[in-house]
């Protein structure tokens, strides 16, 4: 079996962190621990991003471990006055949640297809 047959029978997780450096860091780690437990995973990064660190850690892993990809989820503009906040997390959160029916579609094209998936 090739290396590239052993990857694509490993069973594929996808993950979206949130925003912020706080969260972005234990999802990083349980990428890098699902990896080492056979499996693919691919990291869902939002775009744009809010801060050049998050940028920084969201590109820190892919050098250490290839078999982790990254997949855009890109956010549609929306007038940030409707939101009542100024935080650019906040804003985030808010693009994103107003995003949401975009994600399905965005993990069903997704090859190798996702092991499982799980709705809430």
């Amino acid at each position: 079996m090739s290396a590239l047959d052993e990857l694509n029978s490993y069973p594929h997780v996808a993950i979206l962190p949130s925003s912020c450096v706080g969260h972005l860091m234990p999802f990083l780690r349980l990428a890098a621990t699902l990896v080492q437990n056979h499996c693919r995973v691919t990291l869902i990064t939002t775009y744009p991003t809010v801060s050049a660190a998050e940028c920084r850690v969201i590109c820190s892993p892919f050098s250490t471990f290839p078999q982790i990809t990254k997949k855009q989820f890109h956010l549609p503009p929306f007038d940030p006055s409707s939101a009542n906040s100024f935080d650019p997390f906040f804003l985030q959160w808010e693009a994103i949640r107003r995003s949401a029916h975009l994600l399905s579609p965005l993990l069903s094209s997704m090859s190798p297809p996702l092991s499982a998936r799980l709705r809430c």
